[in-house]
C-alpha cells in the first residue's frame, strides 16, 4: 500500500496479488489496514509443526506456505521523535485500544 491509511479514502484498498501462472490461480487481497506483512514459512523444517498435527499428516518445508496478514505498520507508535525519517509513523497510524475507548476494526477481502 501506499502508505495512506485507506479508511481515510472511505472503503478497501487492493494490497496485494499472488498468481501462479502455469494453473493461472491467483488470490487478490484488499483491506481498510494501511499496511501487510508477509510471511514466506523461511523457518518451517518439515517437523515443526509436526506431520500428525497437520492436514493428511503433511510435512511442511522452508517456503512451502505463505501468509498476508493485514496490520498496522510494525512500528507506528508515535514515539515524539521530531527527527523521524518517515512521517506515517510518526502520524502514530497505530491503533491502542482502551477500555470504554473507541472500537477498533479492518476489513479484509479475498
Amino acid at each position: 500500500m501506499d502508505g495512506q491509511s485507506s479508511t481515510e479514502l472511505g472503503g478497501l484498498r487492493l494490497a496485494s496479488v499472488l498468481s501462479h501462472p502455469p494453473t493461472g490461480r491467483s488470490l487478490r487481497v484488499s483491506t481498510t489496514a494501511p499496511g501487510m506483512q508477509l510471511y514466506t514459512a523461511n523457518y518451517l523444517d518439515g517437523k515443526t509443526p509436526r506431520p500428525d498435527l497437520c492436514k493428511d499428516g503433511s510435512s511442511y518445508g522452508q517456503w512451502q506456505g505463505i501468509c498476508l496478514e493485514t496490520q498496522t505498520y510494525p512500528d507506528s507508535i508515535y514515539t515524539g521523535d521530531a527527527d523521524s525519517s518517515n512521517d506515517e509513523f510518526s502520524k502514530g497510524k497505530c491503533f491502542i485500544l482502551r477500555p470504554g475507548g473507541d472500537d477498533y476494526f479492518h476489513a479484509v477481502e479475498y
